[in-house]
């Protein structure tokens, strides 16, 4: 039996972080993705209107220039249609502080760069399993 190819949309206003989390994940899932706050509800909206439903779960960088990782996750929890889906934050800030406001603001989980893959998907595929358990 096939199981079904799960998405994640991967926020981060680098590039070259972009390519290269999409190219690691990419065996695993299908990844779009956004370079900034911005985008990343574009991406949304058109993915809802493409396919009847959110991704599975939105990967989000902490420091963006335009809107960060936090008001970001405040205005994805403040919107029904996207209050649900696991966010995981990826940020190179590794402080206590950080990491109890971003779960504190509603974040599934929060892994520090630079991470291993298989770190990165585990994280990823245990978020997945607890939000489809609850649907």
């Amino acid at each position: 039996m096939e199981t079904m190819r799960r998405s994640i949309l991967y926020v981060d206003d680098i590039h070259f972080s972009l390519v290269t989390v999409k190219d690691r994940l990419r065996k695993h899932y299908e990844v779009f993705i956004a370079q900034s706050v911005e985008k990343m509800f574009e991406v949304l909206e058109n993915f809802s209107e493409r396919k009847h439903s959110n991704p599975d779960l939105i990967l989000l960088d902490l420091n963006m220039p335009d809107v960060d990782g936090f008001e970001a996750i405040r205005e994805l929890k403040n919107d029904a249609r996207y209050a649900d889906i696991p966010v995981i934050f990826l940020s190179s800030k590794n402080d206590k502080n950080t990491m109890t406001l971003a779960m504190g603001l509603g974040a599934a989980d929060y892994v520090t760069k630079p991470f291993s893959d298989s770190h990165l998907i585990g994280r990823i595929e245990y978020q997945m399993s607890r939000y489809y358990a609850k649907k």
